[in-house]
């Protein structure tokens, strides 16, 4: 698990491209960025052929930017796939298959489908595992942080993902 950035002042740990944070907010919106980076490593070094059954996940990093790291990731390795010969899939496989993304700070987008659009993109139902935070002043309420959710997609989401990842059912 991968917990990028936390406290304040003195502690903070995780400067960003342009230097140390200075307010929360910066800091928060910083965190995207560290995760894109940590996914494109973890899947361009190899790890996950080398190590099959290696599950990764990234927490208080919200979720939208693993789409892009997807799409981005498989567009290029098409083009530059001799510069990573043991990859033998696309990124966004690796990724779906090994990296696992927390719902806090969940992205809550204005237009109620738009949520649904985002959880599709994301493959919610392989990626996404349910985070509280709490009790964190901007914890995710599991009543009000995600709409009215198929009960499948609610269910991977709430729990089989986090199992699944965790080794915690009997295959």
């Amino acid at each position: 698990v991968s917990h990028v950035g936390g406290g304040g002042g003195a502690t903070r740990t995780t400067p960003t491209p342009v230097g140390y944070p200075t307010y929360y907010m910066e800091d928060r919106m910083s965190r995207p960025y560290a995760a894109s980076a940590h996914a494109a490593s973890l899947i361009c070094e190899g790890v996950f052929e080398k190590f099959s059954g290696l599950k990764f996940a990234f927490i208080e990093v919200q979720q939208l930017w693993a789409v892009s790291v997807m799409w981005h990731m498989d567009a290029d390795w098409k083009g530059l796939r001799d510069q990573t010969p043991w990859l033998k899939r696309l990124p966004s496989e690796y990724f779906r298959a090994h990296i696992r993304i927390g719902s806090q700070p969940m992205q809550e987008p204005e237009q109620p489908k738009q949520m649904g659009e985002m959880l599709e993109m994301l493959h919610a139902d392989e990626t996404l595992i349910y985070c509280s935070d709490f009790p964190h002043f901007d914890w995710n309420d599991p009543v009000t942080v995600f709409p009215k959710l198929p009960e499948e997609l609610h269910k991977r989401i709430f729990a089989d993902n986090a199992i699944e990842m965790l080794r915690l059912k009997e295959s």
